[in-house]
């Protein structure tokens, strides 16, 4: 097996020389090897603390798709990664704040909230895709004035839902 010199993301663990085989035993990954980039697609960890790397075995970790893990309440993703998708948060309850919230970044990805009438944190300037999925006890939601973008299906199956508020005016 391949050992390779400590990363940060090691060193803040105090783990010494990961091999590729210690890495996929955490993660479902997938490696391109032409630009040297790995995309997260999963985490298989039981972890409630991650710590997402720059790199993995000297591929720069460019993506994140999921990370949907019921165990996880506190995760760092190191600035260079700027690829997270919508769903990406799925399942990962134990990220919501005390109001169901699950914000990474200034963009909403999750409500896991009981509420009916729900205001979104006015820290949030994007509302993710799929970002109240389910969500049918929803009648009335305040969408922050810092809202810059309401991306592709954030309320589907909110078949309650009688009123978003922006602002000055509602829909």
């Amino acid at each position: 097996q391949e050992q390779h010199e400590n990363t940060k993301f090691e060193k803040d663990l105090g783990i010494k020389k990961l091999t590729l085989e210690d890495w996929r035993r955490r993660f479902v990954l997938s490696f391109k090897h032409d630009s040297q980039t790995v995309t997260i697609k999963g985490y298989k960890g039981r972890e409630n603390q991650l710590i997402i790397p720059e790199e993995i075995n000297k591929y720069k970790v460019n993506c994140i798709l999921s990370l949907s893990n019921q165990y996880i309440e506190c995760i760092h993703i190191p600035e260079c990664i700027t690829n997270i998708s919508d769903s990406c948060f799925n399942g990962c309850t134990g990220l919501a704040d005390e109001n169901g919230f699950v914000v990474f970044r200034n963009k909403l990805y999750n409500y896991f909230g009981t509420e009916t009438d729900v205001k979104i944190p006015e820290s949030v300037t994007e509302i993710g895709s799929y970002a109240f999925q389910g969500c049918s006890e929803i009648k009335s939601i305040t969408v922050p004035d810092g809202i810059t973008k309401i991306n592709v299906q954030a309320f589907i199956d909110c078949i309650r839902l009688e009123t978003i508020n922006f602002n000055k005016f509602t829909t």
